[in-house]
């Protein structure tokens, strides 16, 4: 479980919120309540303010380590806190709430922050089909509350407005309160981590309170002071505690532990269905229509075609995830074959590739002849010894090289191990040697390797392989490795006759 930071003063000013959200759950359910609604929202301005006190202290912490994500949201909170103490002035006996006041921006302006923070925490990347999914999965979502809200009372505030200005804040309003549904759905989506959900809890609370209190107001029916109060007030302090504690603990990075990553993809499963039962709502709400009075002439028949379309967009989506991921599939698919078959190091193909290759070449009877080049490299250890294993690693790359460039193209070419070679080539026998002495030819040639020149020379094993004979893979590999040895011990034996020939010039002159 993700830890609390150990931040003395964030444990206390987050206490202090929890306490101070108590005291005003307790103001706004006692009875009488309202005589002294200066209290309650003064009470309410000081959970901001102790809020707003804790994303500081993140915020500062934040600045040091280099990370971001609390700027905005002590920005909104320190807007939300501006506007909730001008709205206190309005509590005095003889003051009244005027259409429109400076708090209304600073309000606007603190839903900016929240939404400025849940962008930063959201952790899609990019257009990608997953983020396109998780979008139109959310909006789904929005859109039936969007047509929750117009039916309870957008329709009928903006049908008969008291007042245009006040319309367009409410709907304004509506609008902030969307957008920040939407992307606390799209931050849920990514990561079901406490932290996190916490912090969604909290401003779901916020938009919950916001249509609540907007469909009272327009029905002339809202009294402030009341429960409803509440879901500000704790909305504010599980944001707080929330959004710090997710910092602290980079709640918002994707999972690595495979336990995690599963536990995150059946939640997001259970997000999956959330749309679906949105779509099933609105149906029912659109068959209710003709027969409930408060559904008419509501437009529910549009907003259930949009909710449809949002619907269909995300089907789409859906295939557009399934391509992606097989495509992804088959890609690495390929990539796992290719790593199987092939050398790491010089990039050739390696002994269990080459085997397939030469038992395919050797299915009775053999269909065409083919030459089997065995290469064991000669003077390679001195390199490694001398040189380092990088500079050896380097000499294979470039035999590997050497190979690709000196052999006809359709050879298959594979490095069995340490500096060994093999080579299969299908065509006239009658070239085996000529073969085998062009490959001898070409790695004979110095090379390179940091700065100091080496040279290597490779004993080649031949052995051919006539149309229409059969043979066993395991005689063809002895075969090859005798013809290999041979190779080497007579250039062994030349060798040591040139020795003792330069050690006793007498003994290798000839007799006369």
């Amino acid at each position: 479980m993700s830890a609390w930071p150990k931040d003395p003063k964030q444990t206390a000013l987050a206490l202090l919120s929890l306490l101070l959200a108590a005291l005003h759950l307790a103001l706004v359910t006692e009875s009488g309540v309202g005589r002294s609604l200066l209290t309650v929202d003064a009470l309410y301005a000081a959970c901001i303010a102790s809020t707003t006190l804790l994303a500081l202290s993140g915020w500062r912490q934040e600045k040091r380590s280099g990370n971001g994500g609390l700027g905005w949201y002590a920005l909104g909170m320190g807007a939300l806190l501006l506007a909730e103490l001008w709205m206190l002035q309005y509590e005095l006996p003889g003051r009244s709430i005027p259409e429109i006041s400076v708090a209304d921006p600073l309000y606007f302006l603190s839903y900016l922050g929240i939404a400025a923070t849940l962008l930063r925490f959201h952790g899609l990347r990019g257009w990608s089909a997953e983020a396109w999914g998780a979008l139109l999965d959310s909006l789904v979502v929005v859109v039936l509350v969007g047509e929750l809200a117009w039916i309870a009372f957008l329709a009928d505030a903006l049908a008969s407005p008291d007042s245009w200005v006040q319309a367009t804040l409410n709907l304004t309003y509506v609008g902030t309160d969307l957008l920040l549904l939407t992307l606390t759905l799209l931050t849920l989506r990514r990561r079901f981590s406490l932290p996190l959900s916490l912090f969604g809890v909290g401003v779901v609370g916020f938009v919950v309170a916001d249509l609540l209190y907007l469909n009272l107001e327009v029905h002339k029916q809202y009294v402030a002071g009341t429960p409803l109060d509440a879901l500000w007030t704790w909305g504010t302090v599980f944001q707080g505690i929330g959004i710090v504690w997710a910092w602290h603990t980079r709640a918002w990075e994707l999972p690595q532990e495979t336990t995690e990553q599963l536990a995150t993809r059946r939640q997001d499963r259970m997000l999956r269905v959330v749309p679906y039962l949105a779509m099933v709502v609105s149906c029912v709400l659109l068959v209710k229509t003709p027969f409930w009075p408060g559904l008419q002439g509501k437009q529910t028949e549009l907003w259930s075609v949009a909710l449809f379309a949002v619907v269909m967009l995300r089907q789409a989506v859906s295939f557009w995830e399934g391509d992606e991921l097989q495509t992804e599939l088959l890609r690495r698919t390929h990539q796992l074959r290719y790593q199987a078959l092939h050398d790491a190091l010089t990039g050739l193909h390696n002994r269990a590739a080459f085997e397939d290759e030469l038992a395919s070449a050797l299915t009775p009877p053999v269909r065409e002849p083919f030459v089997l080049l065995y290469l064991d490299l000669d003077g390679f250890k001195p390199i490694n010894d001398q040189l380092g294993h990088a500079a050896g690693d380097e000499a294979l790359r470039w035999v590997a090289n050497r190979l690709r460039a000196t052999l006809p193209p359709k050879s298959f070419i594979a490095r069995l191990g340490g500096d060994e070679f093999t080579v299969l080539w299908r065509g006239s026998t009658a070239e085996a040697e000529a073969l085998a002495e062009r490959v001898r030819t070409a790695l004979s040639q110095p090379m390179t390797l940091d700065a100091a020149t080496a040279q290597i020379a490779a004993s080649v094993g031949v052995v051919t392989v006539e149309a229409g004979t059969e043979h066993h893979p395991d005689h063809l590999w002895r075969e090859a490795d005798q013809a290999m040895y041979r190779v080497k011990r007579a250039a062994q034996a030349t060798a040591q006759a040139e020795s003792s020939a330069e050690a006793d010039p007498k003994r290798a002159a000839p007799e006369t």
